[in-house]
């Protein structure tokens, strides 16, 4: 009787064991040199929704950086998944999914604070610079001033430069120029006018545009306005106004020797000499003269010899009858950091000036995004007009198929987003429509800044299933997106929409639901969508284990999703929001597992946070009673028996301590050991959960 009793035991032994797989896992945390990095906690967890099947353990690594762990999985988990994760030096998460298939070893490695460190220096409106640096944290900074802060208060002129080292060693150094108080960017301005005509040698006169009156500093020691010189070099003006705001101009005439420049008027040609005077003419008509009166139309040519006898010559075309150009012209500058605009005349002074905004004076502030024009008038009544255009760019261009330059009957939408700090807004959409040169989008009126553009097919157009969203030029990502930069070169910056490959089929699903974060989030079983709100109309993507796309969706009203028809495999979903850190998760289908539509993606400010899902149906969920309980425990819910499927009990660390079939609502616990679980009833439409105290 005892060796059946014996015989019995054994069977029964080697019935159990053979119903669990054992799946080890093992790895290494290595530091950047290739040493283990010792105490390193590892995380590791598998959540098996089809199989009710979760664990989670916690491991150290010791002194070389080697972990390891064995977990029993339930004998139909042939293959799955594990998380392995640890957290870094600088406190984010590092995460890895590894397979097995069938049940065996799973090893990965870690590295610990490769961890990048960067800095940058930014002016505050007060005259401060501020250092802000990324790596691991606390950081040493080291200016070239000798100061060890993160941020300085500077007065000079010169360049600074900082150097940032994080807690782990790496180091990043940046300089910036600080112009300080005495900068060109002020409300006073000066510039230089030659003269060579009206004065013997070459007058260089100082303008100076601020509060009058004015005092001048020449680079040769004069204090005049105006200065005649016989050498050719570099010359310098210090134009001081009477608030005391001063201004710098120069000219560089070192490799000037002599030139001419012809004009041709309505009823004269003119040659205007630079060099030494006094000069010579000789025009192709035979006249001397330093102005010609033409008696036909022509090109008309000079010939200038200076004092030195640097001789150069001109040519102009002159119309009999007028429609030429006039004595006097005037120029147009951007001042005061591109703000302003300065009008500089050339002709008889004084001079008069009418803008088109009806302002009077010689320099005037741009408030709208308009053409400007400014009319000159000089003391012989002769006028030139120059215009400015400050109207605001655009983006525009075409949109093509990627294997095909046919656009018949393509159509969609255009998004445009400006990209701010770390994030990107969308500023516009617009829609494209094929014509005979293509399908072709516009913004106009656009501020400065840098953005990037999609394109959206219309899910009507016949191509919209076979081609991505894209971004210009063509990428799937906003961050990989070709960046437009206004105000920038006036081109086109068309998009090549990106294929995808969606010929294979096969049983699988996959799917889930976006949600916007507006209440608690951490990826834990008392997660409730109540408190998020879902996110209608983010793009999902869909790629085959080769990482290439193989399908794309849009979240409908509830923040859901779906793919179907997907064969057996390894995908991964993407969510993609410009300005927002794209979330990622993967998912392998097989005969055991053909649906997997539990994802939750959460979008908190901007990163993405991923789960699967389990507590769909908090409130279906009345009660556990007695509780706490000594034996039997009783569960009291708002659906009928026939949708529950079975009951899992687990403990605060994650591990399965029993599995009961569905057999009535209650339960025996009377073999449960004392103290807090969580209860998890299957659903058919999803896993509610409670927790209860064991006595």
């Amino acid at each position: 009787m005892k060796k059946l009793l014996l015989s019995f035991a054994l069977l029964l032994f080697a019935v159990m064991a053979f119903s669990q797989i054992t799946v080890n896992v093992n790895g290494f945390v290595l530091d950047t040199n290739g040493d283990g990095v010792e105490n390193v906690t590892v995380y590791i967890t598998i959540d098996s929704t089809d199989t009710n099947f979760v664990y989670f353990n916690d491991v150290l690594t010791d002194a070389d950086g080697y972990f390891s762990d064995s977990v029993e999985v339930p004998q139909d988990m042939t293959q799955g998944a594990m998380f392995i994760g640890i957290f870094d030096c600088d406190n984010s998460y590092q995460g890895q999914m590894a397979y097995w298939s069938p049940a065996g070893s799973v090893t990965v490695t870690f590295l610990y604070c490769n961890v990048d460190c960067s800095v940058e220096i930014e002016e505050t409106n007060t005259g401060n610079l501020v250092a802000s640096g990324s790596g691991v944290a606390p950081f040493s900074y080291a200016w070239n001033t000798g100061a060890s802060t993160s941020s300085i208060s500077v007065q000079q002129a010169g360049n600074y430069c900082v150097t940032l080292t994080d807690a782990s060693g790496c180091s990043s150094s940046t300089c910036y120029y600080f112009e300080g108080n005495g900068n060109n960017d002020t409300l006073c301005y000066a510039y230089i006018l030659m003269d060579s005509i009206n004065t013997p040698g070459l007058m260089l006169t100082a303008v100076g545009n601020g509060e009058s009156p004015y005092t001048y500093a020449w680079s040769t020691g004069a204090q005049t306005e105006s200065i005649t010189i016989n050498a050719f070099a570099a010359y310098c003006v210090t134009v001081t106004d009477a608030s005391g705001c001063e201004s710098t101009a120069c000219i560089d005439l070192t490799n000037n020797s002599c030139s001419v420049y012809v004009y041709a008027g309505n009823a004269s040609v003119l040659a205007e000499p630079y060099g030494t005077a006094p000069y010579a003419y000789l025009w192709n008509t035979g006249e001397t003269t330093q102005s010609i009166v033409p008696m036909s139309s022509g090109n008309f040519c000079v010939t200038v010899t200076d004092a030195n006898g640097c001789v150069s010559t001109d040519c102009a075309y002159y119309q009999l009858g007028g429609g030429n150009d006039t004595l006097c012209y005037v120029t147009m500058d951007l001042v005061q950091g591109g703000t302003w605009l300065l009008a500089t005349p050339y002709g008889t002074a004084p001079f008069s000036f009418v803008w088109s905004t009806n302002e009077t004076t010689q320099s005037i502030a741009m408030n709208e995004n308009i053409v400007y024009c400014v009319t000159v008038a000089d003391a012989t009544g002769c006028t030139s007009t120059a215009c400015f255009d400050n109207t605001l760019p655009g983006i525009s261009g075409y949109v093509f198929l990627q294997d095909s330059l046919i656009v018949e009957n393509l159509s969609g939408t255009a998004n445009l987003y400006v990209l701010e700090g770390d994030g990107a807004n969308l500023v516009g959409s617009t829609t494209f429509a094929a014509t005979n040169a293509g399908a072709y989008f516009d913004f106009e009126n656009l501020t400065p800044g840098n953005y990037v553009v999609q394109a959206v097919l219309d899910a009507n157009t016949p191509a919209a299933a076979d081609y991505l969203p894209t971004y210009h030029f063509s990428a799937e990502f906003w961050d990989e997106a070709d960046v437009i930069t206004l105000p920038g070169q006036n081109y086109l910056h068309s998009i090549m929409m990106i294929p995808v490959d969606d010929d294979a089929d096969g049983p699988g699903v996959i799917g889930g639901n976006v949600f916007d974060e507006d209440g608690f989030w951490g990826g834990h079983d008392d997660f409730d969508e109540r408190n998020n709100s879902p996110l209608e109309g983010v793009e999902i993507l869909l790629h085959n284990s080769s990482d290439q796309p193989i399908g794309y969706a849009f979240t409908g009203g509830d923040g859901s999703f779906n793919f179907g028809n997907l064969p057996y495999g390894t995908y991964t979903v993407y969510v993609e929001i410009p300005g927002v850190e794209r979330g990622e998760y993967t998912v392998t289908l097989s005969p055991d597992n053909e649906t997997v539509n539990n994802i939750v993606f959460t979008v908190t400010g901007t990163s993405v946070t991923t789960a699967t899902r389990e507590l769909l149906l908090v409130d279906e969920m009345v009660a556990l009673y007695p509780n706490p309980v000594k034996n039997m425990l009783n569960v009291e819910m708002n659906l009928s028996s026939g949708k529950i499927i079975g009951y899992q009990i687990v403990n605060l660390t994650g591990q399965v301590v029993m599995n009961q079939p569905f057999e009535g609502m209650s339960m025996n616990l009377s073999q449960l050991t004392a103290g807090v679980y969580i209860l998890k009833v299957q659903t058919t439409d999803g896993i509610v959960a409670r927790q209860f105290v064991k006595e």
